[in-house]
């Protein structure tokens, strides 16, 4: 083979519960993520194991993703999803006449709610347990996150990120059952001074947008076709760029083909009323995604426009689309060995949830193309070797000791997407809390198995829940912006109500019973961070 292939994929959402509603329309986002891409992403690594496929991926499980997998109640309303999907789909099926053209889409969406259902039920709806398998049979190393995706160079203080570390990490423990050797640091924000706190948790990688590596100093040997170490001997693992633009790039990439399936046309809005039940719909009666999708893309025409999904012309461009990335990875691995002198590695990292969620293909694709590169030749030549992370450290031990520049994947490699006009309002709030947190930690710190403990217990959960990087990333974007604005507002409520409160040794104690029960996270969270 010729060098080797990284595939990391980062699953993360924001923490979603809320017990106080029968319903929740934010919480959909959780569901649709779990039938539409960890499920598959999961069958995948089924079926290589039933064909013994000697491939291997690096994937994120986020803590906070991790912590709603095990709730019960977010458990129970997964299968409520599921179930209305698949009841929806088989009531259009019903319908639909033998002879209609969107027969095929209607199989194709039952089969796939049926199979993803199944699994579901098969894994004892414990998804984490289920991944946690594939990870010590070596085919998937899981990884972490930050606590709560918060995101570093931004946060400026290091006992932020001291804790967001440190919270993930003992997620992680305590929800696999085994530490976690990598990190994903979000929207790949790198700083220099924050790798002293991975190598502390004894991570052993994370990765970076390619601008991280490519301006290291002293410069990369191996431009970003290599990782590179930390002086503090974490390994960087630099996006490429060509990978990147093949499969994200919405002009070139290739999950615009026109035979794909169209995400944004939903049965939850096209089906007659009649064949819609409560589970079906919001909170509220209105009408919602449910998930049965039967359009494609078609071009670039308006939404009433789009004509019926085909799987098989979808199955053909997967093809196309998989054998294309293999040979273009093989290509660039035998020129880039080549041009360095040294077999190199190509890293490939993406956001989990385009694989399933936003490209309905996308685990077709993820399938065939390592499958692909583990049968070892791609059109007779060597390929890259498709292998995780920590596997490519325990192969090759030994790189280059450089500093990574600050950098993120956002926009020209800078952080105006999580920092600017429409959110800047509440990056001084979270500074401001976060002080307050420190000073009344050091204050209780000691008193554990007291009230008073507990309370600040909860005051650093809802410090970390507003440090997310989500809330500042969907008011840039524009979308659901009343809950991303909602969301730090009343944690840092919430934190500054706790704080008070303890300032005057006193906790309200059903006020606080309330906010454990809403923000289920990090049980045994140490303030002592903060202090």
């Amino acid at each position: 083979m010729s060098g080797s292939l990284v595939i990391a994929l980062h699953g993360h959402l924001p923490f979603l519960n809320h017990p106080e509603h029968e319903v929740f329309l934010e919480e959909d986002w959780l569901f649709e993520a779990i039938s539409d891409c960890y499920l598959p992403i999961l069958l995948m690594l089924d079926g290589w194991q039933k064909d013994g496929v000697r491939a291997q991926i690096t994937m994120g499980l986020s803590p906070p993703l991790l912590s709603m997998l095990a709730l019960p109640n977010l458990r129970e309303r997964t299968t409520r999803a599921l179930d209305a999907r698949l009841s929806l789909a088989r009531r259009a099926l019903q319908e639909y006449p033998a002879d209609s053209p969107w027969l095929p889409a209607l199989v194709g969406a039952v089969d796939e709610s049926e199979r993803v259902l199944a699994r579901w039920e098969s894994c004892g709806r414990d998804l984490a347990r289920a991944f946690a398998e594939h990870h010590w049979a070596g085919r998937v190393e899981l990884m972490t996150c930050n606590a709560t995706h918060g995101l570093v160079p931004v946060l400026l203080d290091e006992a932020s990120v001291k804790a967001q570390v440190s919270e993930a990490v003992k997620t992680h423990e305590r929800l696999l059952g085994f530490r976690p050797r990598g990190i994903w640091l979000p929207e790949c924000g790198m700083h220099p001074w924050a790798l002293d706190v991975l190598a502390k948790e004894n991570l052993t990688f994370t990765f970076s947008e390619d601008r991280a590596v490519r301006y290291a100093w002293p410069p990369p040997e191996h431009d970003v076709f290599r990782p590179i170490f930390s002086p503090e001997g974490v390994a960087v693992f630099p996006r490429d760029p060509g990978s990147a633009k093949e499969v994200w790039s919405a002009q070139e990439g290739y999950p615009g083909d026109f035979r794909y399936r169209e995400f944004y046309r939903d049965l939850g809005y096209d089906a007659p009323a009649e064949w819609l039940d409560k589970v079906h719909k919001q909170g509220t009666g209105d009408r919602k995604n449910v998930g049965v999708k039967l359009h494609r893309i078609t071009g670039r025409v308006g939404l009433d426009e789009k004509l019926p999904y085909d799987p098989l012309a979808a199955a053909t461009a997967v093809a196309e689309h998989a054998a294309h990335f293999a040979r273009r990875r093989t290509e660039d691995a035998l020129e880039v060995e080549k041009a360095i002198g040294a077999p190199p590695c190509i890293t490939a990292a993406f956001d989990a949830e385009l694989f399933g969620h936003w490209w309905h293909e996308g685990p077709w694709f993820l399938d065939k193309f390592l499958r692909t590169l583990a049968e070892g030749q791609v059109e007779g030549r060597p390929c890259p070797r498709p292998v995780s992370a920590y596997q490519y450290l325990v192969d090759q031990p030994t790189q280059q000791v450089a500093y990574p520049a600050v950098s993120s994947w956002g926009d020209g490699g800078a952080f105006e997407v999580w920092v600017n006009q429409k959110n800047d309002w509440m990056w001084k709030r979270i500074h401001d809390v976060r002080e307050r947190l420190g000073a009344v930690a050091r204050r209780y710190k000691d008193e554990r198995g007291t009230i008073l403990y507990r309370a600040l217990q909860q005051a650093t959960r809802e410090v970390l829940l507003a440090q997310s990087s989500d809330w500042p990333f969907i008011l840039t974007m524009g979308t659901q912006t009343g809950y991303a604005t909602k969301r730090p507002v009343t944690h840092l409520a919430r934190a500054h109500r706790l704080l008070a409160g303890l300032e005057q040794g006193f906790v309200d104690e059903a006020d606080l019973l309330q906010m454990e029960e809403r923000d289920a996270v990090f049980p045994d969270v140490a303030p002592s961070t903060f202090a």
